[in-house]
């Protein structure tokens, strides 16, 4: 019996880059995209074209098998045995599959070439057609490419491993010769395998590029509008390029861009080669997977790559492709011939509108809808501007400023952080988590792993008393053992975080475990910053990644509320009960309704009436309203900030809004805003200073899209930059320093993603 050319009687092997993932171990916006059962597996190759397929856990162990060379008789035989299955029907039912796993070369013979990790065929230091290997920098199935040197010049040799022609890509070069494209200097065979060479082009390819600027939208566009011309010089070269990728685009560090591999490219009138269709699917025209839909595969041609390029751009801008594409091929193919673009701000970045209609125009289902030329739109898009930036040249200095001290050279580095060395206030433990916002908003993996370094070095003040408390500052009286911003549960909830973030799913696990651990002390203070509600607020953050901080966040919001029932009507308690965010009132509902958010838990009965107690409260001012610091408290308690003012507020009634859907709560929301925004500026902190008033504003710019408070929170950081180092308590930190600042900063450079760190 044979399945395609091999007799299952001969031994086989799975090949050492075959990777085997439970699907259940995929990131969630990943498992989003296709369809897929309990138990089931995605089966990928390294280095391979063909894409991951998806097999039930039943086909998964029969593959494991072949981890060591077995017959498909003796491991079908072993399988169904595990099973409980009759060998001969299984095997009816595995053939289509084990078929499919041989042409795709996931299961090979054994002892054949092929079975091991795709390797590099010429080691570094070694001689090919009287180059020097250099080292090799891109490996495929069917190719390789080194950078090589010959008499003090620097090319890049692409060689086929298998028998494979480069006559159309070299026809294609020399007649560019150098222009969008590296010149050709050699061409040849080196044993018996065709080999071309090229300039060297330096830098970096334009995914790359793109996600070290993509904060910085001067940049971006000067990157997109270089693209553009290049594909533009191309075509009126008459060349189009036919597998628009963002690999084959380099970036060199002054952003000027060169095209490379031109493979599968055409000379209009003049090609001597007949070449198929590459790119990807998410980047394909309408038009043409139309005509594969019916049979008919379409060559490339100007006005499809123009769609493709747009597509190319709209993924380097965002991050993300022009649609949410599924992972299903006929599924993909319909949502490119039917699906408008999404618009940016439903990306969670800001919107872009002149750059956006370029795009969009490009990427018209209808190609006579499109722009004439290539060159049109490269010209659209050098006259367009960078979207309007209120943000100082100091802001974003200060932004850089933090980062340098806090890495290797700086001075807070190679000093730490005074008593408390650790907490997320004032050490360690926040500066790690202020890189880390900063690094999601960069999409800056450095700025991760130097997050990583300040986690690293909080850990170790677990069990020292320094590292958490300050006789002066932060007694251990006060501030007792589970608060999040002063004690080790805050290291624990960043530690997870942080995990998150890097794909780290043991760190994470583990993290979450610690902090729900050390969350459980005895702690009679039930404010935000210091006590249970602090715990409840981390555990609604941390349940946006995980589902295991569900007991504990349920546990401790019964505590809570038990405790918080038990008190009468706002007006009759004592004059000195606070109301504010970080102390009071505001702050244990505020973590209560973020709870109840996160965990889609049923709010206790007795919030609402305790909403609209804190409602009656206010007092009228200016445009707002504001509510005292403490129960009886006059003017002189009137406070704008963010721990005992209507910043902090403004939080509050936002997610009262969220969760009850209440628009009065809004317009609360919007009161204590105008206050936060109208009252004299001094210090610059997240805390007390504009720093934290500003990332309230920023809520309620999230939660209205009047981009006046996004302007006014820019002004604000404007603001608390300028004050940055005069006026923070505590040098450098994040909750009295200038690092939140920093953070606040980055955040305005995406504010529909910003957040408040291990607040919102």
């Amino acid at each position: 019996m044979e399945i395609g050319r091999m007799n299952v009687a001969d031994p086989l092997v799975l090949r050492s880059d075959v990777i085997l993932v439970p699907v259940t171990d995929l990131a969630p916006e990943v498992r989003a995209k296709f369809e897929y059962d309990e138990g089931d597996y995605t089966v990928s190759r390294m280095h391979g074209r063909v894409p991951s397929q998806i097999v039930d856990g039943e086909t998964a162990s029969l593959l494991k098998l072949f981890r060591q060379p077995t017959t498909i008789v003796d491991a079908v035989i072993r399988n169904s045995q595990e099973l409980s299955k009759d060998p001969a029907q299984w095997l009816d039912e595995l053939l289509p599959h084990l078929d499919g796993f041989l042409r795709s070369h996931v299961l090979v013979p054994a002892d054949a070439k092929e079975e091991s990790e795709l390797r590099p065929l010429i080691e570094n230091g070694a001689a090919a057609a009287g180059w020097t290997i250099v080292r090799c920098v891109h490996l495929m199935e069917e190719s390789e490419i080194y950078r090589v040197r010959r008499d003090g010049a620097e090319g890049a040799m692409k060689i086929a491993r298998i028998p494979l022609s480069f006559a159309n890509e070299e026809e294609v070069l020399r007649w560019l010769d150098g222009s969008v494209a590296p010149r050709i200097v050699d061409s040849g065979k080196h044993e018996e395998r065709a080999y071309l060479v090229t300039e060297w082009c330096e830098g970096s390819d334009s995914g790359v590029a793109s996600s070290f600027g993509r904060h910085d939208r001067a940049s971006m566009l000067a990157l997109i509008t270089a693209i553009a011309n290049a594909y533009a010089e191309l075509h009126e070269r008459g060349v189009v390029h036919g597998d628009v990728h963002p690999r084959n685009i380099m970036v060199a560090a002054d952003r000027s861009v060169r095209l490379i591999d031109f493979g599968l490219s055409q000379i209009e009138g003049h090609s001597t080669h007949r070449v198929s269709r590459g790119g990807m699917y998410a980047f394909y025209e309408p038009e043409y997977l139309a005509g594969v839909r019916d049979g008919h595969h379409r060559p490339a041609s100007f006005k499809g790559e123009q769609y493709a390029a747009a597509a190319l751009m709209y993924q380097l801008i965002t991050g993300m492709h022009y649609v949410d594409f599924r992972l299903e091929r006929e599924e993909m193919m319909r949502q490119a011939e039917t699906e408008a673009p999404i618009p940016f701000a439903a990306r969670g970045i800001a919107p872009w509108p002149e750059v956006e209609a370029i795009l969009f125009r490009a990427l018209e289902k209808d190609p006579e809808k499109r722009f004439p030329t290539m060159r049109a739109l490269a010209d659209a898009l050098r006259a367009a501007k960078p979207s309007d930036d209120a943000l100082s040249d100091a802001a974003r200095q200060l932004v850089d400023e933090e980062i340098a001290m806090l890495s290797r050279g700086g001075e807070t580095f190679a000093n730490g952080y005074p008593t408390p060395h650790a907490s997320i206030n004032y050490g360690a433990a926040g500066a790690a988590l202020g890189l880390l916002r900063i690094a999601i908003v960069r999409d800056d993996p450095k700025l991760l792993a130097l997050a990583e370094v300040w986690r690293s070095r909080a850990l170790t003040q677990l069990g020292n008393d320094d590292g958490w408390y300050d006789e002066k500052d932060a007694p251990r009286k006060m501030v007792g053992e589970i608060s999040p911003y002063h004690c080790p549960p805050g290291l624990h909830a960043t530690s997870a975080l942080l995990a998150f973030a890097r794909n780290d799913r043991t760190t994470q696990r583990n993290a979450t475990l610690a902090f729900i651990d050390a969350s459980q002390r005895p702690c009679d203070n039930l404010d935000l910053t210091l006590g249970r509600s602090g715990a409840l607020l981390a555990c609604a953050l941390l349940r946006d990644i995980t589902d295991e901080v569900q007991s504990l966040g349920d546990a401790v919001l019964r505590d809570l509320w038990g405790k918080l029932d038990a008190l009468p009507p706002l007006r009759e308690q004592p004059r000195d009960t606070y109301l504010g965010v970080a102390h009071g009132w505001s702050g244990y509902l505020y973590a209560t309704l973020r709870w109840s958010l996160a965990s889609k838990t049923p709010l206790p009965s007795s919030v609402a009436s305790r909403l609209e107690q804190l409602a009656e409260l206010r007092i009228a001012r200016g445009r707002g309203a504001w509510w005292p610091r403490q129960l009886g408290g006059g003017a002189h308690d009137m406070m704008p900030g963010w721990c005992n003012g209507a910043a902090g507020h403004v939080f509050t009634w936002t997610a009262a809004y969220d969760a009850l859907r209440d628009e009065r709560f809004l317009s609360f929301a919007e009161l204590a805003a105008w206050n936060a925004w109208e009252e004299p500026v001094a210090l610059g902190d997240l805390c007390c200073g504009t720093a934290g008033r500003a990332y309230a504003l920023l809520n309620l710019y999230k939660h209205t899209g009047n981009r006046e408070w996004l302007s006014r929170a820019r002004q604000l950081a404007n603001h608390a930059a300028g004050v940055a180092h005069t006026t923070a308590p505590r040098a450098h930190s994040l909750w009295k320093g200038e690092l939140g600042i920093a953070a606040l900063i980055a955040d305005l450079e995406s504010p529909e993603n910003a957040a408040m760190p291990m607040f919102e």
